[in-house]
């Protein structure tokens, strides 16, 4: 199953709306629209941010490291488990009110280029 599948599935099963998601990912500090989650959903988007999957892996309570292997990051088990712990601290971080919105979107930008990067490695 595609990933695109998997997130439209989750979220219908959950009886959520795209703008519902929407709100949810703005209460989240991203502003992601619905009509770019129905994008994802009908696979549009060859590139999803890293942050963007992570949040809509939280709110279907999906395990993000599937996720992240179904967008093609091909995880191993033991990254799995690092990443996981990362992951759950990079939240933190985001939802720090005492955090520069200039130093979130840095970290958000350099996370974003290793994902991608390891990404095409890993396809090679």
């Amino acid at each position: 199953m595609k990933i695109c599948e998997v997130l439209k599935n989750a979220r219908v099963s959950k009886e959520l709306s795209l703008r519902q998601i929407e709100t949810r990912l703005k209460g989240r500090g991203m502003n992601y629209t619905h009509t770019n989650i129905k994008r994802i959903e009908d696979g549009e988007f060859e590139k999803v941010p890293v942050i963007v999957l992570s949040a809509l892996s939280e709110i279907y309570n999906l395990d993000k490291i599937e996720v992240f292997n179904m967008a093609g990051a091909n995880l191993s088990p033991m990254k799995k488990k690092e990443l996981n712990v990362f992951l759950n601290e990079a939240s933190s971080f985001f939802y720090d009110e005492t955090i520069d919105e200039d130093d979130k979107l840095k970290f958000l930008m350099g996370f974003q280029e290793i994902y991608f990067k390891a990404k095409f490695f890993n396809k090679n």
